[in-house]
């Protein structure tokens, strides 16, 4: 009798919690704002390093960026931009970004020849530290729709996104693989590990040890002992500096753990990094579709790697342990795949790697960060406005369309 009660009792308290999942589920994804995406809310902290002195702020959803309505007025033209770090904007403050500076050159008509006429540019600006394409799919899902944009930017970076999605150097069963990819689509679970990592914040800061690297170096074959040798074998100045926050920790940490990441995503030239390549597509189609399916216009927009635009951007990588080459300088391979990619989902796709490398010579990215100075960021604007008014992507297009 007893026995029968336990499993009475027991199949009740299962009910519940399964209920309450699949509440919390519901909750999270029509939740206006999802505490799972972007860095904390309402934050407003000073970064300080070697190269650079800035104030990270956050608005009610996390976003680096002012606080925008989910309703838009007819007479605005409303982009919205996603991406990683180089969207969030390390390494700058907020108004010298990108998203700013081209939203005050299209609003501004006496900097630029674009007529907008009756049209408001409104940009918004959905990026953070670390992502990729899994998390550009949650972020368009869970935001970027909800605020009705015109026009939507992916920015992908020609480096470590493709990893992102698939690292080609953890050891793992397809089965497992596929547990993980499907785990990723739960909001509650993505939503639980945010909380007990507090890895929404802003910048990431850890130190350069073997307890926190081990866990992810026993993932992709390295020994705790060989671990060990290779961050004994990195300059004392450089984990001092990395410790102290002064430098991009994941820098010095990729470095230590896969080196050969740099070449690997540069040249695509391995059968693992074909596959990250090839699930890479996979998540950038679901974006191109969900946007086709509000009849939204998306451009995708490549990031190309400092090392892969001039000698002087390659030094301090290969000083703390990447494997470069002159011949990164040459190929434009990944950036080719883009294109192929681009041609067969017929979508719009601009490339900075031309633009990187005819301004070499100026300073574009900081040294030992790699993301781009506020220079860097003023040539994208200008480049974008171009290749915007190229692919009829502005108002002025818009109205004219409408009007004939």
């Amino acid at each position: 009798m007893k026995f029968k009660e336990f499993i009475i009792n027991f199949s009740i308290m299962l009910a519940v919690v399964v209920l309450f999942f699949f509440a919390f589920e519901i909750l999270l994804r029509n939740a206006t704002i999802n505490p799972q995406l972007l860095a904390k809310p309402n934050i407003n902290v000073q970064m300080n390093t070697s190269e650079y002195n800035i104030t990270i702020s956050t608005n009610r959803i996390g976003a680096r960026d002012n606080e925008h309505s989910f309703l838009k007025n007819e007479y605005t033209y409303r982009i919205v931009v996603i991406g990683d770090s180089f969207v969030l904007g390390s390494g700058i403050n907020a108004e010298d970004g990108f998203q700013k500076v081209l939203e005050r050159k299209l609003n501004n008509d006496n900097n630029n020849n674009i007529k907008t006429k009756n049209k408001t540019v409104e940009i918004i600006s959905l990026g953070n530290t670390g992502y990729g394409p899994v998390q550009y799919e949650q972020l368009l899902k869970t935001y970027g729709l909800k605020y009705d944009p015109d026009l939507i930017i992916i920015s992908y970076f020609a480096g470590n996104d493709i990893t992102d999605v698939k690292n080609p150097y953890v050891k793992e069963s397809k089965i497992k693989y596929a547990i993980k990819n499907f785990a990723r689509k739960i909001y509650v679970f993505n939503y639980v590990i945010k909380l007990a990592s507090q890895s929404n914040a802003p910048i990431a800061k850890f130190p350069i040890d073997v307890e926190h690297l081990s866990v992810m170096a026993m993932q992709e074959g390295i020994s705790k002992e060989e671990l060990q040798r290779r961050i004994n074998a990195v300059d004392p100045i450089l984990l001092e500096e990395v410790n102290n926050g002064s430098i991009n920790a994941h820098e010095l940490k990729n470095a230590i753990i896969h080196p050969q990441i740099t070449h690997d995503v540069i040249f695509l030239d391995n059968t693992k990094i074909m596959y990250s390549w090839k699930e890479t597509q996979r998540y950038l189609q679901q974006i191109n579709e969900l946007a086709k399916n509000e009849n939204i216009a998306v451009v995708f927009m490549t990031i190309p790697p400092s090392i892969q635009v001039d000698k002087k951007y390659q030094k301090y990588p290969a000083k703390i342990g990447y494997n470069i080459s002159e011949e990164m300088l040459k190929t434009t391979i990944t950036q080719d795949a883009f294109v192929a990619f681009a041609k067969q989902n017929n979508v719009n796709y601009v490339d900075l790697l031309p633009l990187m490398r005819e301004h070499k010579n100026e300073s574009l990215y900081y040294l030992k960060d790699g993301h781009f100075t506020p220079l860097g960021h003023e040539l994208i604007a200008e480049y974008l406005i171009m290749k915007l008014e190229e692919i009829k992507l502005l108002p002025s297009f818009e109205e004219q369309k409408s009007s004939n």
